[in-house]
């Protein structure tokens, strides 16, 4: 037994009116042929139900309770499916997660990386990056963070690369957010760049006519939100 969209989550209430019976249950509605309503009956609902769905069994019918009114539902014939996501795996990922970057590295294959923080412990963080292996996410390797708020995967000229947005520990000190590229040999990816921000809280990398850009977007220095955000460019 489940309930509709809207649903408060207590049980089905009993519902008054002569066309309808008392005996109405919440049913689960996932798997059911594509709905709409039709108005057949005026029995009353109560406001607390309105959005779910209900099935008659005097009438035996399915009813869904809008604007206080119990009206029948009428399943179409065409054999169409509601489709819904459903759990495939739970990552333990050890601390509070801001952000996920799903990236394919050509030969190596699917992979995810979290921006991990801890708003308890600051000061020194990891976040973790996991390898799709047989259908499910495993772990690959720990990057060196500090309070991570964003990732952006990018390529260049053949070449991969990571970078994470960092907070840091502390509002009046900057931090460094960090660029780190694939390396081939140790199939792992190796800081390769730091770049001064403040409190940064998101990062996107971007092409524009063969010319590669980073874009950080800093938050605020000293308590002053009014702090320029960077551009970087690419250059050999």
């Amino acid at each position: 037994m489940g309930m509709g969209p809207g649903g408060t989550g207590q049980g089905p209430r009993a519902c008054r009116g002569p066309h309808v019976s008392r005996r109405l249950f919440l049913i689960d509605y996932r798997g059911l042929s594509s709905l709409t309503y039709h108005q057949s009956g005026r029995g009353v609902c109560e406001w607390s139900d309105v959005g779910n769905i209900a099935f008659d069994v005097h009438a035996g019918k399915l009813k869904v309770c809008v604007n206080g009114v119990w009206r029948d539902i009428k399943v179409k014939s065409d054999k169409r499916r509601l489709d819904y996501l459903v759990p495939h795996q739970v990552l333990d990922t050890g601390q509070g997660s801001l952000d996920v970057e799903v990236f394919d590295l050509p030969g190596e294959g699917k992979f995810a990386v979290f921006a991990l923080t801890d708003a308890r412990d600051q000061s020194s963080l990891r976040s973790r990056m996991y390898q799709w292996v047989n259908g499910q996410f495993t772990f690959y390797q720990w990057l060196p963070t500090q309070s991570a708020q964003s990732w952006e995967f990018f390529s260049i000229h053949s070449q991969f690369f990571l970078a994470v947005a960092n907070y840091g520990s502390l509002k009046s000190v900057p931090s460094n957010s960090t660029i780190f590229k694939w390396n081939k040999k140790s199939r792992k990816f190796v800081v390769y760049q730091n770049i001064q921000t403040y409190t940064a809280r998101d990062i996107e990398a971007f092409e524009i006519n063969g010319d590669y850009y980073l874009a950080i977007a800093n938050h605020a220095q000293n308590g002053n939100s009014l702090i320029d955000s960077v551009v970087y460019k690419w250059s050999w």
